[in-house]
């Protein structure tokens, strides 16, 4: 009976915590409703958000808007977001305009947030999930290549590194727990198989494209062998030719988020306010990362050397991956009710993205903490960052159903 009561303690404690989250979010951007049948539009940079409940990282809400809308993303003039004034004054910040872009944003239907992108490994496609479907495009021209049905929405999407014999394919993680594959060049569906219980929210390939990491929120941390997916010739039909290496218990809670080092000797999954850090080839615990609150987004600086995290609490927290010390504390002046919900180190390791729930993009210098570009880009939670393979482009994906492109040059000049 003492265990029973003690496991009926934590699950309510862990409802509670989610609760909270999506309580939190919806208080960080509330707006008037919106006269009973009339859907708001609204553009970057503006401050309104569609009528009804703010969807979180783990269940984005599924309700349709009234009337017919168009499934195609409309390309956008390239017009920079609406200037906002800055939280409070930033006397450190080189520039609080919206950077210039060369690229149009991506406008999708209002409902379609855009909850995950991802660059291929070459560059030279850009997968946006948005609503329930994927969209691939040739990052050269921006041209529409798939859109793939995939039936739920995304938590995650990650491009699996591959030789030069192998074919592209895209990783996605469902809402639904689900993990799937997808042949980019065909359009085709490989396979997909159940990962994990209340839906998957992370996954990270290891650098060598053989094991895929996953996590999700039955608080558990799962190895995957992809070796197989892109191999020539693919699966035989009917078959998934992914198996499961290892299950971890990630946490106490559900697990937001995953990220393999560099070097993949490490798998770092958030648990709250820790960070556990696991050798993967053992799955025992390494060592612990402790933070100030709990933590949405990981990620590793190219070198392996630097483990960021973002906080709930309006930080983003940086350590040492060898000493474990704290390196950094990075926290927008007067951001009180923001927490970070995307990270992404540029490819040459020497900037540090965040997006906010607040719908800013920052930019940092690494090492030193310098904050050099601050900007809305998005009238809602900044809920995908990712640099192109060159570094010159910086992608973000909004709750406004937008994806735009800011030249990195412009943003750190």
């Amino acid at each position: 009976m003492k265990g029973w009561s003690c496991f009926r303690k934590a699950s309510l404690a862990q409802a509670a915590g989610w609760a909270l989250f999506v309580c939190l979010l919806a208080a960080c951007h509330s707006a008037p409703p919106a006269p009973a049948g009339q859907l708001t539009l609204t553009a970057p940079g503006s401050t309104a958000l569609p009528p009804g409940p703010l969807p979180s990282i783990t269940a984005p809400a599924q309700a349709d808007p009234p009337g017919p809308a168009s499934s195609t993303p409309t390309p956008q003039a390239a017009q920079p977001a609406e200037s906002v004034p800055s939280p409070s004054p930033q006397p450190t910040v080189v520039s609080s305009e919206p950077a210039a872009a060369e690229r149009a944003p991506l406008q999708y239907p209002a409902w379609y947030l855009v909850q995950a992108l991802a660059w291929s490994p070459d560059g030279s496609l850009l997968a946006v999930s948005a609503g329930e479907k994927i969209y691939i495009y040739a990052t050269a021209d921006m041209a529409q290549r798939q859109v793939l049905e995939t039936g739920v929405w995304a938590s995650r999407l990650a491009f699996q590194p591959q030789g030069p014999d192998g074919r592209g394919v895209l990783a996605f993680g469902g809402t639904d727990g689900s993990l799937q594959f997808w042949d980019v060049s065909s359009g085709e569906r490989i396979c997909a198989l159940q990962a994990h219980r209340h839906g998957t929210n992370s996954l990270d390939f290891r650098p060598d494209g053989q094991v895929l990491a996953s996590s999700g929120n039955d608080a558990m941390l799962r190895l995957w062998d992809v070796s197989a997916l892109a191999a020539p010739g693919g699966a035989e039909p009917g078959t998934c030719p992914v198996t499961e290496l290892a299950e971890m218990i990630g946490g106490a809670y559900g697990v937001p988020a995953v990220a393999f080092s560099p070097d993949a000797a490490l798998v770092a999954a958030a648990d709250g306010q820790d960070i556990r850090l696991r050798d993967p080839a053992t799955q025992r615990l390494d060592r612990t990362l402790r933070g100030e609150s709990s933590m949405f987004a990981l990620a590793f600086s190219p070198n392996g050397s630097l483990l960021a995290a973002g906080e709930m609490r309006s930080t983003v927290r940086v350590w040492d991956v060898q000493t474990n010390e704290t390196l950094l504390a990075l926290s927008p002046p007067a951001a009180a009710r923001v927490f970070i919900w995307s990270l992404a180190f540029s490819p040459d390791g020497s900037w540090l993205a965040a997006g906010g729930s607040d719908g800013w993009v920052r930019l940092w210098e690494m090492p030193s903490g310098r904050l050099a570009y601050a900007a809305r880009l998005h009238a809602g939670g900044v809920s995908t960052l990712a640099f192109s393979p060159d570094g010159r482009l910086l992608a973000s994906g909004g709750l406004d159903a937008v994806v735009n492109f800011t030249l990195t040059d412009t943003m750190t000049k």
